[in-house]
């Protein structure tokens, strides 16, 4: 008996010491998250990635200037603020002593300049290119007029970079926090050439965390883990990151409710379903999802009539509740809701936009077949056959489904549309849009800074994003007042942009659908994981929460 008692106690302190390394392996686990993505990485050079996949993964990698943390512009590269001068037009940035990259060497400011300076020019083929224009002789680089050394930016010492601006920028500093401000090391670029930025091995990083597992852009997983030489490593309490890419809700829901999954997205059934989950919610974003309309390509769609049809005839509130789901909202004009506040009156500026143009964008679809039929007709036409281009993920599946149907619908006597879907991996679809190679395109943009520009220069003559190719000269001429004569007056500036939009709008030279609301699950303890008005969550400050 005494025997068996000896034994027994000593199973006990066995069975405890177990409980205590399980209950110790699950704290440690409690320092992982895993998350999803519904596309493919597909680089992580600053200056030549476009998608938000890779902006969101180099925002875990790299560090600006700057970092937004909880919606809150904050130094990151920089000690501290920039030093302004009085015409606002020379910004003085002080690096971090203890800045340092991945390989141990120190970040600097040329660093900056080199990056910068690779951006702009024209070999390098940055699809950014056109974010540095405002900064001295940066349009003269990218069009190849003169030496990228003369692009106003210098090293004044290690850790001191100047900025010399054209004119005053009001949002400057929050374009700063785009990746392809990132700093990178010359000496990988040279290292590795046109394969920099296409695997792990050719990377140092001086951000939150490394990305340690990454073969190319073919791979459906990638993982980080938490960088030592980061200046602020001590707050980041999240060690380990890995992204899976799955383009199905239902299985994101099931990988979630399995234990798989910590942070997942979801849409249309899914989404109805995980709103019975304690750790369901929505998140808006600043994110414009846009039909956009080859009219170089279809001739039809250069006459107004159809392009407005064509926006009739979708009626975007059932679009966003019976086939999406997951708290996005119909826009009126491209610029989304809750970004931007006139700052005399507070006013939104998607409402103020949307005045006098948002019937264009309304679900009317007698009217749009009227318009259709008179359109084709001054066009010449009697039949229109268009392919709608788009992702292959199971929510963009379904939208391009209902968009078949919609635009359909649009067909009676003496007009009709025959349309069909292609969706595509986003690498097709990049390289179609990149060609001109499609009739309509379903394309989204998120904000880079809240700004209405970041939306309304996409479509100005020559942006590298206009993949459409439209043109109006009225139109360049008010984003570019905006963003020149009239940026520092509040009040005319606000007229300019609220004129650009509308004019956009009545034109539908793009088609607006929706702005995207996130359905998302995450775990009920993974706390302070914040969307960002650049759309992008900084898991620097995530944590769990014992």
């Amino acid at each position: 008996m005494k025997k068996r008692s000896v034994l027994a106690g000593l199973w006990l302190v066995l069975l405890a010491v177990v409980l205590v390394a399980c209950g110790g392996q699950q704290r440690r686990q409690r320092t992982t998250v895993n998350a999803m993505q519904t596309s493919n990485l597909q680089s992580m050079d600053p200056a030549r990635a476009s998608d938000l996949v890779s902006a969101q993964t180099m925002m875990d990698v790299y560090s600006g200037l700057y970092r937004y943390s909880n919606k809150q512009l904050q130094p990151d590269m920089a000690a501290r603020m920039a030093t302004i001068s009085s015409d606002q037009k020379t910004y003085t940035f002080h690096l971090r002593k203890d800045a340092r990259w991945s390989d141990g060497n120190r970040v600097t400011a040329q660093d900056f300049v080199y990056a910068w300076r690779r951006a702009v020019t024209p070999a390098t083929k940055s699809p950014y290119a056109y974010a540095f224009n405002d900064i001295v002789n940066a349009q003269e680089v990218s069009s190849g007029k003169v030496a990228p050394q003369q692009l106003g930016v210098t090293a004044v010492n290690r850790i001191t970079l100047r900025v010399q601006l054209t004119k005053a920028v009001p949002y400057f500093e929050s374009m700063l926090t785009m990746a392809v401000f990132d700093p990178v090391e010359r000496s990988q670029v040279a290292k590795f050439g046109d394969q920099f930025g296409a695997n792990t091995g050719t990377l140092t990083f001086n951000g939150p965390y490394r990305l340690t597992k990454w073969a190319g852009k073919g791979e459906t997983r990638w993982v980080e883990t938490k960088n030592p030489t980061y200046w602020n490593a001590k707050t980041v309490r999240i060690k380990r990151l890995t992204y899976s890419v799955v383009k199905s809700s239902q299985r994101a829901l099931k990988l979630f409710k399995r234990g798989d999954l910590d942070d997942v997205t979801v849409s249309g059934a899914a989404a109805k379903t995980a709103r019975k989950l304690k750790g369901y919610h929505t998140v808006k974003q600043n994110i414009s999802y846009y039909m956009e309309l080859n009219q170089s390509r279809v001739p039809a769609l250069q006459n107004q009539s159809v392009r407005r049809a064509i926006s009739m005839a979708v009626n975007r509130q059932a679009l966003v509740t019976r086939v999406l789901g997951n708290g996005s909202q119909p826009l009126s004009t491209i610029v989304p809701a809750g970004m931007f506040y006139n700052e005399h009156s507070g006013n939104d500026f998607a409402t103020a936009a949307a005045d006098g143009v948002a019937q264009y964008s309304k679900y009317d679809l007698q009217k749009a077949r009227q318009l259709f039929k008179a359109g084709m007709a001054a066009a010449g036409q009697t039949n229109l056959t268009l392919t709608v281009m788009g992702d292959n993920t199971d929510s963009a599946r379904a939208t391009l489904a209902y968009l078949q149907r919609a635009l359909t619908a649009l067909s009676q006597d003496g007009a009709t549309v025959t349309v069909k879907v292609d969706p595509l991996s986003l690498d097709d679809r990049l390289d179609r849009l990149r060609a001109g190679d499609f009739d309509v395109a379903v394309s989204a943009w998120s904000a880079d800074y809240p700004d209405p520009v970041t939306f309304l220069s996409l479509f100005t003559t020559g942006n590298s994003n206009n993949y459409a190719g439209w043109s109006n000269a009225e139109y360049d001429s008010l984003v570019n007042a905006a963003q020149t004569t009239d940026a520092g007056n509040v009040t005319r500036r606000w007229r300019d942009l609220v004129a650009a939009d509308q004019l956009l709008t009545r034109e539908m030279a793009t088609v607006p659908l929706y702005q995207v609301g996130q359905a998302r699950v995450k775990q009920t303890s993974l706390k302070a994981v914040y969307n960002n008005p650049n759309g992008l969550v900084n898991w620097a400050t995530a944590y769990y929460q014992k």
